[in-house]
């Protein structure tokens, strides 16, 4: 991977891809993708972002320590700091199919939901976000749960 995103305390990056694909980088986190993008649509995070990725024959992938996330386009949000132990995936538009690493499983996520994992647990959740809500708290200023 060729390009490198890396925000620090209090910053947040926005990122315009080659297949106008947009990339909010919240602090604190890193986000790596190759130069030929277009081309080649993998990602890594680290950390904490927001996606909006454009529709496309070839998929979109994105990888984290706990999953792989694939999709060909959509909207949604990737929490992922290895050192807390826990992944969160929150879908807003869109469908993806999550592989889940140490559990060895695969999941559809439709929009609406938002996946929870807890690695020292080995535990998964499933949540519905409350309906109306188009992204997380830090690009929109909201963001509720329905139980």
């Amino acid at each position: 991977m060729d390009i490198s995103v890396k925000t620090t305390e209090g910053i947040r990056e926005q990122v315009s891809l080659a297949d106008n694909s947009k990339v909010w980088v919240n602090s604190n986190s890193t986000l790596k993708y190759a130069a030929d993008y277009k081309d080649d649509r993998q990602m890594r995070l680290v950390g904490d972002a927001y996606f909006k990725i454009r529709k496309s024959d070839k998929s979109f992938t994105l990888t984290t320590d706990q999953i792989t996330l694939i999709m060909y386009d959509g909207t949604f949000q990737v929490e992922s700091f290895p050192e807390k132990g826990h992944t969160r995936v929150a879908l807003f538009a869109g469908e993806a199919k999550i592989l889940i690493k140490d559990l060895n499983q695969e999941i559809i996520m439709n929009p609406g939901t938002d996946l929870r994992l807890e690695k020292s647990l080995g535990e998964m959740e499933v949540l519905h976000i409350k309906e109306g809500v188009k992204g997380p708290a830090w690009i929109i200023n909201k963001y509720e749960y329905m139980n």
